[in-house]
């Protein structure tokens, strides 16, 4: 999580997104998308894309606890 908020701040939330989709597995988008939302990182036209994974969701936010 600390690396994508890194690379939230440094390439801005869009081009972030952007970057990680192009670089990474296609059958992985859902859990990066569900990182990126959950860092309220994922904007509404690029969420729409993209599928929310409830499972990791519900393990993100119980480890963040």
């Amino acid at each position: 999580m600390n690396h994508l908020l890194v690379l939230i701040n440094v390439f801005g939330s869009f081009a972030c997104t952007r970057i990680l989709m192009y670089k990474i597995d296609p059958k992985n988008h859902e859990i990066i998308a569900t990182f990126l939302d959950e860092l309220k990182a994922l904007t509404p036209e690029l969420k729409s894309l993209f599928t929310i994974d409830k499972k990791v969701r519900s393990i993100i936010r119980e480890e963040l606890k």
